[in-house]
């Protein structure tokens, strides 16, 4: 992948190669890789220079997926989301988590027809004063 041009072989570089993570699904057609869903788990956290988010034993999130622009909207996205969070859960694993932006219709409809509901929110914290600093907390759903 990191030969690849573009979004793809950038995410590997980043990932693959400067930090370790080789944790990935991709959808191929007729040859041509057309997205790319990366999977961290509690280890795959610890590899990041900034933890963002803490996973704990059991759980992996789903993160940075990407599709080709000219195969969005075809449903590679959801398929792929979908044989991962399988994949996922047949190894083990009890919760699958994604997260998105709020504004991101794209995403919501894609995790949507893959059969993921709706956890809750993230809510990301830093402080001012001290720069280094930084948290989260999830809030569930009711």
């Amino acid at each position: 992948m990191r030969s690849l041009p573009g979004r793809l072989g950038e995410q590997a570089n980043l990932y693959y190669v400067k930090r370790g993570i080789d944790n990935a699904y991709g959808l191929f057609l007729d040859g041509k890789l057309v997205h790319v869903s990366w999977v961290f788990t509690k280890d795959e956290y610890t590899k990041q220079p900034v933890e963002s988010f803490r996973l704990n034993a059991g759980e992996a999130e789903l993160v940075n997926c990407w599709t080709e622009p000219d195969y969005r909207g075809k449903g590679f996205y959801p398929m792929t989301i979908c044989v991962a969070s399988k994949e996922l859960f047949d190894n083990g694993f009890d919760r699958v988590y994604m997260a998105i932006e709020r504004d991101n219709q794209a995403s919501r409809s894609g995790i949507v027809k893959a059969g993921l509901k709706p956890y809750g929110r993230t809510h990301h914290f830093f402080s001012p004063l001290l720069k280094s600093w930084r948290g989260w907390y999830r809030v569930v759903a009711t």
